[in-house]
């Protein structure tokens, strides 16, 4: 598909890249920038950021 274009659309019929979502994932970058963890306390800061961006399931 040389020379196309696509463009991806999520589920709710919004495009992935608009730029809410763009301005969204730029926020997150800024706010955990990626670098090793150098101490126990970035990681624990790290796993309780995840533990309230991600949800959890019950089995």
């Amino acid at each position: 598909m040389k020379g196309c274009t696509m463009s991806r659309q999520s589920p709710a019929g919004g495009n992935r890249n608009s730029p809410s979502r763009q301005d969204d994932y730029l926020e997150l970058v800024k706010r955990f920038s990626l670098h090793p963890f150098r101490t126990e306390g970035e990681y624990e800061a790290a796993a309780e950021s995840l533990d309230k961006l991600v949800p959890r399931v019950k089995r």
